[in-house]
Protein backbone atom coordinates (compact mmCIF):
# COMPACT_ATOMS: atom_id res chain seq x y z
CA UNK A 1 0.00 0.00 0.00
CA UNK A 2 1.28 3.46 -0.91
CA UNK A 3 0.09 6.73 0.63
CA UNK A 4 0.69 10.28 -0.58
CA UNK A 5 0.59 13.37 1.60
CA UNK A 6 -1.08 15.98 -0.60
CA UNK A 7 -1.02 18.95 1.78
CA UNK A 8 -1.14 19.86 5.45
CA UNK A 9 -3.98 21.74 7.16
CA UNK A 10 -3.23 23.81 10.26
CA UNK A 11 -3.74 27.16 11.94
CA UNK A 12 -1.14 29.88 11.40
CA UNK A 13 1.17 28.98 14.33
CA UNK A 14 1.06 25.40 13.12
CA UNK A 15 2.30 26.57 9.73
CA UNK A 16 5.56 27.53 11.47
CA UNK A 17 6.13 23.99 12.74
CA UNK A 18 5.16 22.24 9.52
CA UNK A 19 6.89 24.44 6.93
CA UNK A 20 9.94 25.76 8.80
CA UNK A 21 8.97 29.37 7.97
CA UNK A 22 9.12 31.63 11.04
CA UNK A 23 5.67 33.17 11.59
CA UNK A 24 6.72 35.29 14.59
CA UNK A 25 8.79 37.98 12.87
CA UNK A 26 8.16 41.08 10.74
CA UNK A 27 8.26 38.80 7.67
CA UNK A 28 5.60 36.44 8.97
CA UNK A 29 3.47 36.30 5.79
CA UNK A 30 4.41 33.20 3.75
CA UNK A 31 2.73 34.53 0.58
CA UNK A 32 4.57 37.86 0.60
CA UNK A 33 7.77 36.11 1.71
CA UNK A 34 10.58 38.67 2.06
CA UNK A 35 8.39 41.34 0.42
CA UNK A 36 6.17 41.51 3.51
CA UNK A 37 5.38 45.06 4.62
CA UNK A 38 5.21 45.41 8.37
CA UNK A 39 5.79 47.78 11.24
CA UNK A 40 5.78 47.59 15.01
CA UNK A 41 2.87 49.43 16.63
CA UNK A 42 4.17 51.74 19.33
CA UNK A 43 1.17 51.62 21.67
CA UNK A 44 -0.47 48.34 20.65
CA UNK A 45 2.94 46.63 20.95
CA UNK A 46 2.15 44.26 18.10
CA UNK A 47 3.38 43.75 14.57
CA UNK A 48 1.14 45.42 12.00
CA UNK A 49 1.11 44.05 8.44
CA UNK A 50 0.36 46.37 5.55
CA UNK A 51 0.24 46.18 1.77
CA UNK A 52 -2.77 43.86 1.56
CA UNK A 53 -4.36 45.99 -1.16
CA UNK A 54 -1.81 44.48 -3.57
CA UNK A 55 -3.98 41.37 -3.67
CA UNK A 56 -7.13 43.24 -4.75
CA UNK A 57 -8.21 43.70 -8.39
CA UNK A 58 -6.33 46.57 -10.01
CA UNK A 59 -9.50 48.70 -10.22
CA UNK A 60 -10.67 48.06 -6.64
CA UNK A 61 -11.64 51.22 -4.76
CA UNK A 62 -9.56 50.30 -1.70
CA UNK A 63 -6.35 50.61 -3.75
CA UNK A 64 -6.96 54.33 -4.13
CA UNK A 65 -8.38 55.03 -0.68
CA UNK A 66 -5.12 56.26 0.81
CA UNK A 67 -6.75 58.06 3.75
CA UNK A 68 -8.26 54.86 5.12
CA UNK A 69 -5.10 52.77 5.06
CA UNK A 70 -1.50 54.03 5.07
CA UNK A 71 -1.62 57.36 3.20
CA UNK A 72 -0.48 55.79 -0.07
CA UNK A 73 -2.12 54.66 -3.30
CA UNK A 74 -1.41 50.99 -4.02
CA UNK A 75 -0.55 50.35 -7.69
CA UNK A 76 1.63 47.27 -7.29
CA UNK A 77 0.66 43.77 -8.27
CA UNK A 78 0.46 40.96 -5.76
CA UNK A 79 3.81 39.33 -4.86
CA UNK A 80 4.84 36.55 -7.21
CA UNK A 81 3.92 33.12 -5.88
CA UNK A 82 7.11 31.15 -5.23
CA UNK A 83 7.47 27.68 -6.69
CA UNK A 84 8.77 24.74 -4.69
CA UNK A 85 12.11 25.00 -6.47
CA UNK A 86 12.47 28.67 -5.50
CA UNK A 87 11.68 27.89 -1.85
CA UNK A 88 14.27 25.10 -1.72
CA UNK A 89 16.81 27.49 -3.22
CA UNK A 90 16.07 30.04 -0.49
CA UNK A 91 16.43 27.43 2.24
CA UNK A 92 19.71 26.11 0.87
CA UNK A 93 21.18 29.60 0.45
CA UNK A 94 20.34 30.58 4.01
CA UNK A 95 21.66 27.33 5.49
CA UNK A 96 25.00 27.89 3.74
CA UNK A 97 25.45 31.42 5.10
CA UNK A 98 27.49 31.82 8.29
CA UNK A 99 25.54 32.86 11.35
CA UNK A 100 27.79 35.89 11.89
CA UNK A 101 26.91 37.28 8.44
CA UNK A 102 25.28 40.59 9.39
CA UNK A 103 24.23 41.28 5.79
CA UNK A 104 21.79 38.37 5.79
CA UNK A 105 19.79 39.95 8.66
CA UNK A 106 16.15 38.90 8.68
CA UNK A 107 16.66 36.13 6.15
CA UNK A 108 18.58 34.06 8.70
CA UNK A 109 15.65 34.37 11.10
CA UNK A 110 12.98 33.31 8.62
CA UNK A 111 13.80 29.73 7.70
CA UNK A 112 14.25 27.89 10.98
CA UNK A 113 14.97 24.57 9.34
CA UNK A 114 14.37 22.49 6.24
CA UNK A 115 11.07 20.70 6.78
CA UNK A 116 11.06 16.92 6.62
CA UNK A 117 8.33 17.12 3.98
CA UNK A 118 10.96 18.15 1.42
CA UNK A 119 12.31 14.61 1.63
CA UNK A 120 9.21 13.55 -0.30
CA UNK A 121 10.20 13.40 -3.96
CA UNK A 122 7.01 15.09 -5.14
CA UNK A 123 6.71 17.80 -2.45
CA UNK A 124 8.65 20.33 -4.52
CA UNK A 125 6.11 20.02 -7.34
CA UNK A 126 2.92 20.23 -5.29
CA UNK A 127 0.88 23.27 -6.27
CA UNK A 128 -0.42 23.44 -2.68
CA UNK A 129 1.79 22.31 0.20
CA UNK A 130 0.15 23.91 3.21
CA UNK A 131 -3.43 25.03 3.82
CA UNK A 132 -4.55 27.34 6.60
CA UNK A 133 -7.62 26.14 8.46
CA UNK A 134 -10.41 28.53 7.50
CA UNK A 135 -12.39 27.66 10.63
CA UNK A 136 -9.66 29.14 12.83
CA UNK A 137 -9.39 32.26 10.69
CA UNK A 138 -13.13 32.84 10.40
CA UNK A 139 -13.65 32.39 14.13
CA UNK A 140 -10.93 34.93 14.96
CA UNK A 141 -12.29 37.44 12.44
CA UNK A 142 -15.90 36.88 13.50
CA UNK A 143 -15.09 37.23 17.22
CA UNK A 144 -13.14 40.44 16.66
CA UNK A 145 -15.96 41.95 14.59
CA UNK A 146 -18.61 41.06 17.17
CA UNK A 147 -16.57 42.26 20.15
CA UNK A 148 -15.78 45.53 18.37
CA UNK A 149 -19.23 46.48 17.07
CA UNK A 150 -20.80 45.47 20.41
CA UNK A 151 -17.99 47.36 22.21
CA UNK A 152 -17.28 44.61 24.74
CA UNK A 153 -14.90 45.84 27.41
CA UNK A 154 -11.38 44.35 27.29
CA UNK A 155 -12.26 42.46 24.09
CA UNK A 156 -12.93 45.20 21.56
CA UNK A 157 -10.12 46.06 19.15
CA UNK A 158 -11.16 49.72 19.24
CA UNK A 159 -9.33 50.95 22.32
CA UNK A 160 -7.13 53.88 23.37
CA UNK A 161 -3.94 52.13 22.25
CA UNK A 162 -5.39 51.54 18.77
CA UNK A 163 -6.48 55.17 18.48
CA UNK A 164 -3.01 56.39 19.49
CA UNK A 165 -1.43 54.16 16.85
CA UNK A 166 -3.73 55.69 14.23
CA UNK A 167 -2.50 59.09 15.36
CA UNK A 168 1.15 58.06 15.04
CA UNK A 169 0.49 56.66 11.56
CA UNK A 170 -1.26 59.89 10.56
CA UNK A 171 -4.45 58.26 9.27
CA UNK A 172 -8.16 58.54 10.11
CA UNK A 173 -7.86 61.85 11.92
CA UNK A 174 -11.51 61.82 13.00
CA UNK A 175 -10.73 58.84 15.25
CA UNK A 176 -7.70 60.31 17.00
CA UNK A 177 -7.98 60.63 20.80
CA UNK A 178 -8.71 63.99 22.32
CA UNK A 179 -5.59 66.02 23.32
CA UNK A 180 -4.35 65.33 26.86
CA UNK A 181 -7.20 62.90 27.49
CA UNK A 182 -7.84 59.18 27.67
CA UNK A 183 -11.13 59.61 25.80
CA UNK A 184 -11.67 59.42 22.04
CA UNK A 185 -14.51 60.04 19.55
CA UNK A 186 -17.15 57.37 19.05
CA UNK A 187 -16.58 55.42 15.84
CA UNK A 188 -19.33 54.84 13.28
CA UNK A 189 -18.96 51.06 13.70
CA UNK A 190 -19.84 51.13 17.40
CA UNK A 191 -23.47 50.15 17.98
CA UNK A 192 -25.77 52.14 20.19
CA UNK A 193 -28.00 50.35 22.70
CA UNK A 194 -31.02 50.25 20.38
CA UNK A 195 -28.87 48.99 17.51
CA UNK A 196 -27.45 46.24 19.70
CA UNK A 197 -30.97 45.16 20.62
CA UNK A 198 -31.98 44.92 16.95
CA UNK A 199 -28.85 43.02 16.00
CA UNK A 200 -29.04 40.53 18.86
CA UNK A 201 -32.78 40.02 18.39
CA UNK A 202 -32.18 38.84 14.81
CA UNK A 203 -29.57 36.30 15.95
CA UNK A 204 -31.70 35.25 18.91
CA UNK A 205 -34.66 34.42 16.68
CA UNK A 206 -32.80 32.89 13.75
CA UNK A 207 -34.03 29.43 12.72
CA UNK A 208 -31.82 27.16 10.61
CA UNK A 209 -32.14 23.53 9.39
CA UNK A 210 -31.06 20.71 11.70
CA UNK A 211 -27.31 20.17 11.59
CA UNK A 212 -26.65 23.50 9.90
CA UNK A 213 -25.29 25.06 13.12
CA UNK A 214 -25.65 24.54 16.83
CA UNK A 215 -28.32 26.54 18.64
CA UNK A 216 -26.88 30.05 18.16
CA UNK A 217 -29.71 31.59 20.19
CA UNK A 218 -28.18 30.04 23.31
CA UNK A 219 -25.04 32.10 22.74
CA UNK A 220 -26.98 35.38 22.61
CA UNK A 221 -27.72 37.23 25.83
CA UNK A 222 -30.11 40.07 24.97
CA UNK A 223 -30.27 41.30 28.57
CA UNK A 224 -26.51 41.78 28.90
CA UNK A 225 -26.20 42.56 25.17
CA UNK A 226 -23.44 39.99 24.67
CA UNK A 227 -22.56 37.00 22.50
CA UNK A 228 -20.45 34.20 23.96
CA UNK A 229 -19.74 30.51 23.54
CA UNK A 230 -19.73 30.42 19.75
CA UNK A 231 -18.11 27.33 18.28
CA UNK A 232 -15.88 27.44 15.21
CA UNK A 233 -18.61 26.18 12.89
CA UNK A 234 -21.08 28.71 14.33
CA UNK A 235 -18.62 31.51 13.53
CA UNK A 236 -18.20 30.05 10.05
CA UNK A 237 -21.95 30.23 9.37
CA UNK A 238 -22.26 33.67 11.00
CA UNK A 239 -19.37 35.09 9.02
CA UNK A 240 -20.51 33.81 5.63
CA UNK A 241 -24.31 33.91 5.86
CA UNK A 242 -25.93 35.47 8.92
CA UNK A 243 -23.93 38.61 9.68
CA UNK A 244 -24.79 40.38 6.39
CA UNK A 245 -28.49 39.98 7.27
CA UNK A 246 -28.28 40.80 10.99
CA UNK A 247 -26.14 43.92 10.54
CA UNK A 248 -28.24 45.70 7.92
CA UNK A 249 -30.47 47.61 10.36
CA UNK A 250 -27.86 48.07 13.09
CA UNK A 251 -24.99 49.94 11.46
CA UNK A 252 -24.56 52.71 8.87
CA UNK A 253 -24.41 51.71 5.22
CA UNK A 254 -20.73 52.61 4.89
CA UNK A 255 -19.95 50.05 7.61
CA UNK A 256 -22.33 47.28 6.59
CA UNK A 257 -21.19 47.44 2.95
CA UNK A 258 -17.62 46.66 3.99
CA UNK A 259 -18.65 43.84 6.33
CA UNK A 260 -20.96 42.36 3.69
CA UNK A 261 -18.10 42.41 1.18
CA UNK A 262 -15.90 40.67 3.75
CA UNK A 263 -18.56 38.00 4.25
CA UNK A 264 -18.83 37.51 0.50
CA UNK A 265 -15.06 37.15 0.31
CA UNK A 266 -15.03 34.32 2.87
CA UNK A 267 -17.94 32.61 1.14
CA UNK A 268 -16.23 32.77 -2.26
CA UNK A 269 -12.95 31.65 -0.71
CA UNK A 270 -14.61 28.57 0.75
CA UNK A 271 -15.87 27.59 -2.70
CA UNK A 272 -12.47 28.18 -4.30
CA UNK A 273 -10.67 26.11 -1.68
CA UNK A 274 -13.02 23.20 -2.31
CA UNK A 275 -12.51 23.50 -6.08
CA UNK A 276 -8.71 23.61 -5.78
CA UNK A 277 -8.60 20.59 -3.47
CA UNK A 278 -10.87 18.67 -5.83
CA UNK A 279 -8.58 19.41 -8.79
CA UNK A 280 -5.52 18.42 -6.78
CA UNK A 281 -7.11 15.11 -5.87
CA UNK A 282 -8.03 14.46 -9.50
CA UNK A 283 -4.36 14.92 -10.48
Amino acid sequence: MHAALMWTISDFPGYDNLSGWNTHTLHTCPSCNFETESKRLKFGRKNCFMGHCRFLPIDHKFRYNSAAFDNSVELRNAPFRLSGSAIIKQIDQIRKRPRDDSTSGARLEQWRRKSIFWDLSYWEYNSIRHCLDMMHIEKNVCDNILFTVLDEKNKTKDNLQARKDLQVMGIRRTLHPYPNSSKFPTACFKMKLQEKDKFLKVLKNVIVPDGYTSNISRCVDCRKRKISGLKSHDSHILMEHLLPIALRRSLPKEVTSVLIELSNYFRELSCKVLDIKHLEMMQ
